[in-house]
């Protein structure tokens, strides 16, 4: 609870400057003076400043930043199938932006001359469930129709494939038809 001294006190602080305002804030006087501003205010102004960033940085910013923050953090399904292409001795790159803002890719081999794109379908994302949505399917479908046009080849393996080891062997065969 603020006491009407203690509010006075932040007043004061706040009309002096420099390092005499700097040496007055202690914890206790932050967290006090943090308990003034109402939930709401802090809000709106992280949605004014995620609007003004969003504004300088360009609209597809938000996607970017996800994206380059996912690339760093791969899924189990990612690393497994990013580990049998290592054993296979092909480098790959993990969450590529293939349409800008739009369309990122979970997993990119390095197979010249040969543009491949291999998305992991996790069964939360790809089975029907109250999460997803009915629009999923038809998402998925405009999507790889989108890859495709940007040149790629698609392979698609199941969360449960991949668990089980026989996704590989569809990720070989895939490899090794041109």
């Amino acid at each position: 609870m603020i006491t009407e001294a203690h509010r006075e006190h932040l007043r004061e602080i706040g009309q002096r400057g420099g390092l005499a305002r700097a040496k007055q804030f202690t914890t206790a006087s932050q967290q006090a003076a943090r308990a003034c501003v109402s939930t709401e205010s802090n809000a709106a102004n992280g949605r004014k400043g995620f609007a003004a960033w969003v504004e300088r940085s360009g609209p597809h910013a938000p996607a970017r930043r996800l994206a380059a923050w996912r690339a760093t953090r791969p899924t189990a399904l990612i690393r497994i199938v990013a580990g049998w292409l290592d054993e296979m001795w092909i480098t790959c790159s993990t969450e590529v932006e293939l349409l800008p803002g739009k369309i990122y890719a979970d997993i990119i081999p390095h197979v010249w001359p040969r543009r491949i794109v291999i998305e992991c379908d996790g069964q939360h994302w790809h089975e029907p469930n109250d999460h997803v949505g009915e629009d999923r399917v038809a998402r998925d479908r405009e999507r790889d129709a989108q890859i495709i046009a940007l040149g790629y080849e698609l392979l698609h393996l199941a969360e449960a494939d991949i668990e089980s080891g026989a996704a590989r062997e569809q990720l070989v065969l895939f490899l090794a038809t041109e």
